[in-house]
């Protein structure tokens, strides 16, 4: 094979490769559902409520979608029915920051690897962070700030402020959404974890975990584009596709005659 063939194929290769690693952990779909929604939509799904759980700080948690758990120096809590949570205005919620002291990021992990996870996130706020994960690599995390400002521009935006329990109403700064997350294209997410940007002035509220093995043929909710931030290429292979590719260029700029050999060893 002359070089400039063999170049050519490897050149094709890498730059396949690297658009490959670029791209393929895309396949997270973000929905909310309609204001005043604090339920799955997903048929078939298995909730957490947290209602079975004493009010309280934990760092680990068997629940119904899967463990929880935290550093050995974090800490969470399910905490009763308040303006800033509570599905239904009654039982627990999950929290993470204020209420419970702690900013240290807490891990769900599922038994079986999921397709669909959902929760309701009351009073949301900017800080509030998730990353999900298929064993152990990132797919991606939830670009909290961008989906906030996607619900207020939406033309009843404003219904999903203040808490739509009518008992616990009073929390009229912060928007209260369910949001459903579908991994598609044979994606599949096996923990998922949630922190607060390391701050304890504020808290991440949120309710009713649901998950389910299989994500429905129609997507139910509002899609939102670009909801996911995806995960750059690591530098290391970045540099190695740019130093190969540099390599063959060089190689490929040369007269004929020269060899193969020689282009492999850098010499002239």
């Amino acid at each position: 094979m002359r070089f400039h063939r063999f170049g050519h194929a490897v050149q094709a290769v890498l730059l396949s490769w690297a658009g490959t690693t670029m791209t393929a952990r895309a396949n997270l779909v973000v929905s909310v559902e309609a204001p005043h929604v604090q339920t799955t939509s997903v048929a078939g799904a298995v909730t957490e409520t947290f209602d079975g759980f004493p009010a309280g700080g934990y760092q680990s948690l068997d629940t119904s979608v899967g463990k929880i758990s935290t550093t050995p120096t974090g800490n969470f809590a399910a905490i009763e029915a308040s303006p800033v949570g509570g599905a239904g205005g009654t039982g627990n919620f999950f929290v993470l920051g204020y209420q419970s002291g702690s900013a240290e990021p807490v891990t769900l992990t599922f038994a079986q690897p999921q397709a669909y996870f959902g929760f309701w996130w009351s009073a949301a706020d900017g800080s509030n962070e998730i990353a999900f994960y298929s064993q152990g690599q990132l797919l991606g995390s939830f670009r909290s700030s961008f989906v906030l400002d996607a619900i207020k521009a939406m033309p009843d935006g404003q219904d999903y402020f203040d808490n739509p329990n009518a008992n616990l109403a009073g929390d009229i700064w912060e928007p209260f959404v369910y949001v459903n997350v579908f991994a598609t294209a044979g994606t599949s997410i096996t923990s998922v974890v949630l922190s607060n940007s390391n701050t304890t002035l504020s808290g991440f509220e949120t309710d009713n975990w649901s998950i389910s093995a299989t994500a429905p043929d129609t997507l139910p909710g509002r899609i939102i584009a670009d909801a996911i931030a995806v995960p750059e290429p690591s530098s290391i292979t970045l540099g190695a596709v740019s130093f190969a590719l540099a390599v063959l260029g060089r190689c490929g700029a040369r007269r004929r005659g020269t060899s193969l050999f020689r282009c492999r060893h850098g010499r002239e």
